[in-house]
């Protein structure tokens, strides 16, 4: 049996609209899949400067306690009298920085 052209092209249209969409689908099922990827990146990002943050605050509120005073310096780099500071150079410190 001979389908009629209009028949035919319709269907053809419709099959071409449905390709389409099946794409459109896929293309944002991997932009959505970025997009959490990414929005956890923030998450976790966020939760780490919380962290850094209370921190801050901590050293903030005990500013007159020497193990906080002692920390502070240590983190600027300074040393107590009787501490020894060695440089290795390749050390794991360096490696941090």
């Amino acid at each position: 049996m001979r389908l009629p052209r209009s028949k035919l092209s319709t269907k053809i249209i419709v099959f071409g609209l449905v390709i389409y969409a099946g794409a459109s689908l896929l293309s944002l099922q991997a932009r959505i899949e970025d997009t959490l990827d990414e929005e956890h990146d923030f998450r976790r990002r966020a939760a780490e400067l919380e962290l850094a943050n209370a921190q801050l605050e901590y050293r903030i509120e005990h500013i007159d306690e020497p193990d906080v005073i002692k920390e502070i310096a240590g983190d600027m780099g300074y040393v107590m009298n009787d501490e020894l500071v060695i440089n290795v150079a390749g050390s794991w410190r360096d490696a941090e920085d």
